[in-house]
């Protein structure tokens, strides 16, 4: 029996990929609890959904331009500030950042970014379904920027998806370059 907690959510651990591959070599049954069976991540998918009726607002929404983004599930460490910072700084302009919290006001406005920036977790699936549903964007799951190498693949697949490649370079160089 494996028991997560959020925390492995938060650094990027998969536990449901660790139960999948321990039940193909154990001659066990392998069971996971944490988040993921959470009941309120079921609420919160009901409620999102029931809030988009299938649409948002019934409007078009304003096609923003490429280099604005949707940051889905990330949630707020020690160290969000400066990566946000970091997309300024390339340019990069956020649209709506929400899950773990929920701004209704964003579901709105949900629908206007090109590109969707999800935080790789499973728990999150099903809220960034309900979010998402009827929405034409890209979505981009890239591990977790956790350290400095996954920190820069992170932000280098933001600014390719962005349109922000040069502007990522000069940020990462004047920002890390003697590291």
């Amino acid at each position: 029996w494996i028991n997560s907690t959020c925390v492995s959510d938060v650094v990027g651990d998969d536990f449901e990929d660790l139960v999948e591959r321990l039940q193909g070599e154990l001659a066990m049954p392998v069971f996971c609890s944490g988040p993921k069976t959470n009941v309120m991540m079921k609420a919160f998918s009901i409620m999102i959904e029931k809030y988009r009726g299938g649409g948002v607002g019934g409007r078009e929404p304003e096609l923003l331009p490429r280099n604005t983004i949707n940051i889905l599930g990330f949630p707020c460490l020690e160290g969000t500030d400066e990566l946000l910072g970091l997309l300024d700084n390339m340019g990069v302009k956020i649209n709506v950042r929400m899950l773990p919290e929920i701004w209704f006001r964003d579901m709105e406005k949900i629908a206007g970014a090109r590109t969707n920036i999800l935080y790789p977790v499973r728990a999150l699936e099903e809220l960034y379904s309900a979010a998402l549903a009827g929405v034409e964007a890209d979505c981009a799951r890239e591990p977790a920027p956790y350290g400095m190498e996954k920190t820069k693949n992170w932000l280098s697949a933001v600014a390719t998806k962005t349109g922000r490649t040069r502007q990522f370079n000069a940020v990462w160089e004047s920002s890390f370059g003697g590291v």
